[in-house]
């Protein structure tokens, strides 16, 4: 009985809406099955805590770990669920967020690879770009 009451206390706690964008904290990570990943998260604004399963394709993220920092968008399948689902169909889970970069810069680099990573860095203007040769 002790137990039971300790985990609906434990699942109190874990309100974040994944619904919309959120930035937030790894907390942990738990390999279930060779189909699903339990990522327990943490907003990094309100700090409430949240469940969310990655499915196939977004289970075989590598690198995820207790505190990386991750922007996720994921839906319950269920209205009921504790728990949010970013699978195939819906959702986003993005490692990294801080080092994302434009698909302007990526078809940039196509022509000339240092000037986009460069450019990303430095984020000159475009009368400073002229400067940037390859």
């Amino acid at each position: 009985m002790h137990q039971c009451l300790t985990s609906v206390i434990q699942f109190k706690d874990f309100t974040l809406d994944l619904s919309t964008w959120k930035r937030c904290k790894v907390l942990d990570i738990q390999q279930a099955g060779n189909k699903l990943v339990k990522v327990t998260l943490e907003g990094k604004r309100c700090k409430q805590k949240v469940v969310c399963h990655l499915l196939p394709p977004w289970n075989s993220i590598e690198g995820i770990s207790p505190g990386l920092t991750v922007s996720v968008l994921a839906i319950k399948e269920h209205s009921l669920s504790d728990y949010f689902v970013v699978n195939a169909d819906s959702g986003f889970f993005v490692t990294n967020p801080d080092l994302l970069i434009s698909g302007t810069t990526v078809v940039g680099s196509l022509f000339c690879q240092r000037r986009g990573v460069l450019q990303e860095l430095f984020r000159m203007s475009e009368a400073e770009n002229t400067q940037v040769m390859c």
